[in-house]
């Protein structure tokens, strides 16, 4: 069992856990557009281009020196998953999270966590 409901796994081992998770959504513009011959007055609607927000994570632990230290100091994006645990420790989702990089970082030492907001394009798993 997860003492953390979200964990960060990086190459399939858990290197970080969290109490708490937000931005793992996706933006996509609507575009509205009416066909010259289109007989109707209303406009068609498209999907235009799609943003993904910044993940940030709140109130963890870092189990692992080499994601500790990528976190202080990124050398270049990173793919990451999150998941997300249910209160018996089964996972209830799971999402890839592409070229991480680190917009924030506070943390209280060596391994206890603040704040990590990360900039990525993700999606769920």
């Amino acid at each position: 069992m997860h003492r953390y409901p979200y964990v960060i796994k990086l190459d399939g081992q858990t290197v970080a856990g969290f109490s708490e998770v937000s931005g793992l959504t996706t933006d996509t513009n609507v575009a509205e557009y009416r066909d010259g011959s289109d007989a109707t007055s209303h406009p068609r609607k498209s999907s235009g281009l799609s943003k993904f927000t910044d993940v940030t994570l709140k109130r963890g632990v870092v189990h692992d020196a080499g994601f500790a230290a990528w976190l202080k100091q990124p050398r270049g994006p990173r793919h990451l998953t999150i998941e997300g645990y249910d209160a018996g420790g089964r996972l209830v989702w799971s999402h890839l999270l592409m070229n991480c990089t680190v917009r924030e970082h506070r943390s209280k030492g060596a391994s206890m966590i603040e704040t990590i907001t990360l900039a990525s394009h993700h999606r769920p798993s």
